[in-house]
């Protein structure tokens, strides 16, 4: 039997294993039909032939920590990169609204600058989408 070191193993296989990487991804629960139902009900929607009467519209909302430096970055200068320090001061949250239409060709994008509740994202949605829907965005 032959033996190997931690370091030989890890060199012979950091270039094909990348353990310092990571994907988001959805996983579903374990036997859950519901939710692999859900998903391809909406990927058959993407499906769909496209209708310039009734385009294809995804919505995404994401938050955003705004940070603000506490002390000042050190520049880059010949092979050295920038340097900041990793103490922050917060300075308030924004949530981002995506609209996109992949078959129409636009995309749209809002900023609330502030931390909205449930309710309070559901009524910035609607305050979005109801321009979206009465006039067509140019790309």
């Amino acid at each position: 039997m032959v033996l190997y070191s931690d370091t030989t193993v890890w060199r012979e296989l950091k270039n094909e294993i990348k353990p310092w990487q990571k994907r988001k991804w959805c996983i579903p629960a374990k036997a859950n039909a519901e939710f692999v139902a859900a998903m391809e009900d909406v990927l058959e929607v993407y499906k769909l032939p496209h209708d310039p009467k009734v385009p294809l519209v995804c919505m995404d909302e994401t938050s955003k920590q705004q940070v603000k430096e506490v002390r000042a970055p050190i520049p880059m200068s010949l092979g050295k990169c920038q340097r900041y320090d990793n103490e922050y001061e917060r300075n308030g949250v924004s949530t981002l609204f995506m609209f996109f239409a992949p078959l129409e060709g636009w995309r749209h994008m809002e900023t609330a600058f502030v931390r909205l509740w449930i309710t309070s994202i559901l009524m910035h949605r609607l305050r979005f989408i109801k321009p979206l829907s009465q006039k067509k965005p140019t790309a």
